[in-house]
């Protein structure tokens, strides 16, 4: 994400610099920690009456799909400001690098 930011120099400037990594970054961090042991806790509570052996696969796949998902997201919203007129030139109005993969929302 920062790569993004970075190479079109949108958001780029020292205090959103500062905000992504001292307040965004860390924010994140701890949503994803947070949805990760909710999504584990629920499921092994949902997976009780299963075989010994799907009871630690079945939260362990819930856990990396929700991850999965709010990585994706998360790549969309703060990767590529949309909207944030970049400086470097190298970017169209998008914000979208030429390199950023096309699987990838943006």
């Amino acid at each position: 994400m920062a790569s993004a930011r970075a190479y079109c120099d949108a958001a780029w400037e020292p205090q959103h610099r500062f905000a992504f990594s001292f307040v965004e970054w860390p924010a994140i961090e701890l949503l994803f920690l947070v949805a990760a042991v909710a999504v584990w806790a629920v499921a092994r509570r949902g997976t009780a009456g299963l075989l010994l052996a799907w009871r630690g696969i079945v939260p362990a796949a819930l856990v990396l799909l929700t991850l999965t998902v709010l990585a994706v997201g998360c790549f969309a919203v703060l990767g590529t400001p949309d909207g944030y007129h970049g400086d470097s030139g190298l970017c169209p109005d998008s914000n979208i690098p030429p390199w950023w993969p096309s699987w990838l929302p943006a």
